[in-house]
């Protein structure tokens, strides 16, 4: 039983006389759940770099311990140590997730840190934008050391405050001037110099004290770090009346107590306890202490979700006079993912295989790396996906080892757990406060292009303007839009690089060489982070264990960089891609995975002659798609159109000859709300694509863009060496990353994913970390040494 159980037990008695012990309904008022802060975990390909290396990245954006679907761009960006962006990658969002990478200037002053965020967390919660130091490797290897300078202590009164009579119980936390933890011990010493408690640290710099203040009497700590340095420090202000809020575990639940002090008599003793997890309300009781002077109920939590459970009393306005945050773990967040592998082989550029399995039928998002374990130093108890999304992501300061949270269910961690929130409990978000309505920032629906068409320095006609879209890839579609005083405006649009384009207007109205065309993307163009030092000091952990690099191998990949000598990369393939894959590579770069979706290939179906549209093809191909009136249905909901990757409608894919598609990618209900800012859309979707230089030949000859327009940033392809095709031997291979995939899908047509991968020079063990999360919210971390 834990020391402050027994506290709280001991002082019971002495109230007694004047308390009578009230236990409160303990039926949870459940509420619908309701929209939570958006938060960010991102999956590296590994943890230590070099100047001039590419960072590969997967992003899984999460609300309420669940896929995020509040957002559709995301934003990644490489910080100097002054906040300035030095690099920047956007990306569209499928499926909760975003991919990419981002390259590390090849000459790099001082620390980056990486940053990343959406326009729905800049909008409703700035505060859970996501900020991590990045570990670059020097020249000369630095080892962990503390930060010179004094030690520093917090006190953390248990519910908000230490009321005079009442018992408290305090929690504290000593850290240097980086946020680190450092042990100490000391004595707290009331105004007249008496002993009120002593106190020592248990874990990580943390620990608690019991206390029961006096009215106006004032309290300090004498204190010691671990080098014996004496502090003295003030602890927070005695308050003459309130309330305190105490919380611990029994089995099935969260015990509460809830003291006021005598001097409330003459108020308002209402109170509401409110417990909240995830967004949702679980647990509400009214707290009426006009007769008592305590009170105590149980939360349940055996059917909750593992997540911190918040514990809110309020007054009969609504404001909080007390909380507490306690965290429920009941085990019930793992996705059933496992590995299979071969025999390892760690000779010379030797072939493995390995293979990742589920059991389950639901869909499930990962992504998986696999590198070299002497050069990329790891810690297994740093952030992953479990701690980031359950505990990290929504707590104050550094956590050093969150995953040691969570790697069994003992005592003595779930006590140091509870240590952790009543240090870190002081959310990075009010939920009580108004939403800043000067924000302008809007909801994203993937690229939004807004055009304003003028001729002759006036705005075009109100008319329907044809507008061709030229990609990179050398991708031409067409994409009616209706102008109004001159402007449009088009959302749902992806497209990636400097993309041309042309506007084809009525020649009664304008000749087309006579427009000018001013465009805007809708992509949020930076941030300018408030107070970036102190988001730095409550920024993600990222351990310093600089691995020892060899300077020689620093000289030759800094000499490979310069000269392009660099190892022939092909990509390494298990089989032949099928024509299916082949259409998806080429077309549907970007878009989610096929595993989900039904692909027919149009062009090659000699039935598609029966079909007057692609539409009416699509209805023929699968049941329950119905079309009715213009418009099409699926299961009673309606479907989200898609032409070459660009958002459309039914009338746009009417006007087209069926003769001009090459093949159509259905998702079937629930899946096309993937495609839906904030989920709304739970039918399906249709993605068409047309054959490449048909249906949208505009002949536009030597004519050059009415406006160029940058989309997502490029998406580039993590490649590997093939060494059973013809490669230079005598180029050195010493790369770190052997293999990185972040699109791997697994659901009930697919349950298992094979992956192969050629060892380096030199490795003589393996590391892989696999995580991801599936579409009931359930997680998967995975790590393996080999």
């Amino acid at each position: 039983m834990r020391k402050y159980i027994f506290f709280v037990i001991l002082i019971l008695p002495v109230l007694a006389f004047r308390c009578y012990s009230q236990t409160i309904d303990d039926k949870p008022a459940l509420k619908s759940q309701t929209t939570g802060a958006e938060k960010i975990y991102i999956h590296y390909n590994q943890n230590f770099y070099q100047a001039a290396d590419t960072i590969w990245f997967k992003a899984y954006l999460f609300d309420n311990s669940g896929r995020s679907r509040q957002s559709k761009s995301f934003y990644l960006e490489l910080l100097n140590e002054s906040g300035q962006a030095i690099a920047r990658v956007t990306a569209p969002i499928f499926e909760s997730t975003a991919s990419g990478s981002v390259v590390i200037p090849d000459s790099l002053p001082g620390k980056i840190y990486c940053r990343a965020y959406t326009a729905s967390i800049l909008r409703n919660s700035p505060d859970f934008v996501y900020l991590k130091p990045i570990n670059v490797i020097s020249r000369k290897p630095t080892a962990d050391k503390e930060a010179p300078g004094r030690s520093l202590i917090r006190f953390f009164p248990e519910g908000g405050d230490m009321v005079a009579g009442l018992p408290s119980i305090v929690a504290f936390k000593i850290a240097n001037p980086n946020g680190l933890p450092v042990d100490g011990h000391g004595t707290i010493i009331s105004g007249t110099d008496s002993v009120a408690a002593k106190f020592s640290t248990t874990h990580d710099g943390m620990g608690i004290f019991a206390l029961t203040p006096k009215d106006g009497e004032t309290y300090k700590a004498s204190w010691y770090d671990k080098a014996g340095f004496r502090y003295e420090t003030a602890l927070p202000l005695v308050k003459p009346a309130g309330i305190v809020l105490h919380v611990n575990d029994i089995d099935k639940g969260k015990k509460f107590f809830l003291f006021r002090s005598e001097k409330q008599e003459g108020s308002d003793n209402h109170f509401m306890l409110v417990a909240t997890l995830n967004g949702s309300v679980v647990y509400k009781a009214d707290a009426d202490l006009t007769n008592d002077l305590a009170i105590n109920g149980v939360v349940p939590t055996q059917n909750l979700p593992t997540g911190i459970l918040t514990i809110t009393v309020l007054d009969r306005s609504s404001k909080p006079v007390a909380e507490r945050i306690t965290f429920v773990n009941n085990d019930n967040y793992k996705s059933d993912v496992t590995i299979n592998s071969q025999p390892i082989n760690t000779r010379k550029r030797a072939l493995n295989a390995l293979s990742i399995t589920t059991t389950d039928s639901v869909r499930t998002n990962l992504s998986v790396s696999i590198v070299d374990a002497g050069q990329d130093k790891y810690h297994p108890l740093q952030d992953n996906i479990v701690s980031g999304l359950l505990l990290t992501g929504d707590l104050r300061g550094k956590i050093v080892n969150p995953y040691y949270y969570f790697v069994n269910r003992s005592d003595s961690v779930t006590k140091n757990l509870d240590l952790l929130m009543l240090t870190h409990g002081w959310r990075k978000y009010d939920r009580f406060a108004n939403p800043d309505k000067s924000n302008s920032l809007i909801e994203d629906d993937f690229l939004d292009v807004t055009g304003n068409i003028t001729s002759a320095k006036k705005p075009l006609a109100d008319q329907t303007l044809s507008m061709i879209i030229s990609t990179p890839d050398s991708n031409s579609t067409f994409v009616p839009v209706q102008l109004k005083n001159g402007k449009f405006q088009k959302s749902g649009l992806i497209f990636y690089g400097d993309a041309s384009f042309f506007f084809k207007p009525d020649r009664k109205f304008t000749p087309p060489d006579k427009i000018q065309a001013t465009l805007t993307n809708g992509l949020i163009t930076g941030y300018n982070q408030p107070d970036f030092n102190n988001a730095v000091a409550n920024s993600i952990y990222a351990p310093s264990r600089f691995p020892k690099i060899d300077s020689i191998r620093l000289t030759e990949d800094k000499t490979r960089r310069k000269t392009g000598s660099m190892l022939k990369e092909v990509k390494v393939t298990a089989k032949a891609p099928t024509l299916i894959e082949k259409l998806d590579k080429e077309y549907a770069a970007g878009l989610p995975d096929a595993g989900v979706s039904t692909s027919f290939i149009i062009s090659q179906d000699p039935q598609r002659i029966n079909y007057l549209s692609a539409l009416e093809y699509v209805r023929g191909k699968m049941p329950g798609i119905k079309i009715i009136n213009g418009s099409i249905s699926w299961r009673q909901y309606g479907v989200r159109i898609f032409l070459d990757n660009f958002q459309s409608s039914f009338s746009d894919v009417s006007s087209i000859p069926i003769s001009d598609f090459e093949y159509v990618k259905i998702y079937p209900p629930p899946f096309g709300s993937f495609f839906s800012p904030g989920g709304s859309v739970e039918g399906g979707a249709i993605a068409f694509y047309t054959k490449r230089g048909k249906g949208y030949d505009f002949d536009s000859g030597n004519k050059k863009p009415d406006a160029i327009l940058q989309g997502y940033t490029p998406a580039k392809e993590f490649f590997s060496p093939d060494y059973a095709t013809a490669v230079d031997l005598k180029t050195v291979d010493n790369r770190t990353t052997l293999y990185w995939n972040p699109n791997i899908i697994l659901d009930k047509n697919s349950r298992t994913f094979d992956v192969h991968f050629y060892n380096n020079d030199s490795a003589r063990e393996f590391r892989l970390v696999l995580e991801g999360i599936n579409n009931d919210g359930k997680l998967v971390h995975i790590e393996k040494l080999y």
